[in-house]
């Protein structure tokens, strides 16, 4: 009885074949667990990689705006210190602009004017023939909604700095010298949309 088979035969076949099956799932599920755990550790790379690339670009961009505001304040002392008004302050400025490499921001510029005011709630100085046309001509182009919250952030500096004075009505000053910009043609809806929409800590409110 040579090539008879017994059941523990059998049985003794079945059970060296499944240790292998479970060998194979095993490393199967090892595989897919290192393939989840390997997309993972990409995915949180290419995070940090994004957060530091906009935590630098965000670092550049307060170092330029700084630089910024430095050079805008000797240009608009420079400026305002000539005396000019109306076409005369816009041809000056437009020299002293091209000699500087570029013009201020419109934000120093309007505070500096205001700062210059004997009286908050002075207006004149949007007219066309004191600073108005300097401010129309600066603000326009393909940017000029930025440079519309610019100047907007100017003039919230300003009366910010002054506590928020209001007229004789009960009404902010601040309110009214808006209604002028507007209807003198120097800042645009889309510009005093921005400027409510626009979030700028280094804005006091």
């Amino acid at each position: 009885q040579p090539f008879r088979s017994t059941s523990s035969d059998i049985r003794g076949d079945a059970s060296t074949e499944k240790p292998k099956e479970v060998d194979h799932k095993t490393k199967r599920k090892e595989e897919e667990a290192l393939k989840r755990k390997q997309a993972e550790e990409a995915k949180k790379a290419e995070a940090d990689k994004k957060q530091k690339e906009e935590e630098e670009a965000k670092a550049a961009a307060a170092i330029a705006a700084a630089e910024l505001a430095e050079k805008s304040k000797d240009l608009v002392a420079s400026l305002l210190a000539s005396g000019d008004q109306g076409e005369a302050l816009l041809t000056s400025a437009k020299q002293l602009f091209e000699n500087a490499g570029g013009p201020p921001t419109l934000e120093a510029l309007v505070f500096r004017i205001l700062s210059k005011l004997s009286e908050p709630s002075d207006r004149s100085w949007m007219n066309k023939e004191t600073y108005g046309l300097l401010l129309a001509d600066m603000r326009s182009g393909k940017e000029s909604t930025q440079r519309e919250v610019s100047l907007l952030y100017g003039v919230q500096r300003f009366y910010h700095d002054n506590g928020f004075p209001k007229n004789d009505k009960g009404e902010p000053i601040m309110q009214s010298v808006f209604f002028q910009l507007y209807n003198n043609d120097i800042v645009e809806e889309d510009g005093f949309q921005e400027w409510r929409d626009d979030e700028n800590d280094s804005i006091p409110c």
